[in-house]
């Protein structure tokens, strides 16, 4: 276990672990879609991040996910990594735009002295700043095509 996975197993707020993310809840209500903010962080600052943004979201009940070790942000922080995960090494999803502003000025403040990788699909608040955004969907919905017998999901 790392100094991530540590730090991440302190927080008990509705926690839920996947795969590659875990999971905290700290509101009973999320919009469908809206401002998403991610951050980015080399794998040094992480837990020091990590520790900034949980406090953060904790004051506002904005919920999130963190990817659950250092293992896994090192496969999304790899030069070859092109999924729509690369570089974002946690989420947060504001419950209205009046909290997505707050958050990404206060965040954009408290993380100044990090320096961290760009994530390609947002906007950057500064030149190497860990705080991106972006407007998206928060949930994924499926929908299930029966004339080819596909899935799609939209996120």
């Amino acid at each position: 276990m790392d100094l991530l996975e540590k730090e991440c197993l302190k927080c008990d707020k509705n926690f839920q672990q996947g795969d590659i993310w875990n999971y905290y809840y700290l509101s009973d209500k999320m919009p469908a879609q809206g401002w998403k903010i991610h951050i980015s962080s080399q794998i040094k600052d992480a837990v020091n991040i990590f520790k900034i943004v949980y406090k953060l979201s904790q004051l506002n009940n904005c919920s999130f996910k963190v990817v659950k070790n250092l293992e896994e942000l090192k496969k999304i922080n790899s030069p070859r990594e092109m999924s729509p995960t690369a570089n974002k090494f946690i989420t947060l999803y504001p419950k209205s735009e009046s909290e997505a502003k707050s958050m990404i000025y206060n965040l954009t403040n408290k993380l100044s002295e990090f320096k961290a990788p760009k994530i390609l699909s947002d906007y950057q608040c500064g030149m190497h700043s860990p705080v991106h955004y972006r407007y998206g969907a928060f949930l994924k919905k499926q929908a299930y095509d029966e004339k080819i017998k596909k899935s799609s999901i939209y996120c």
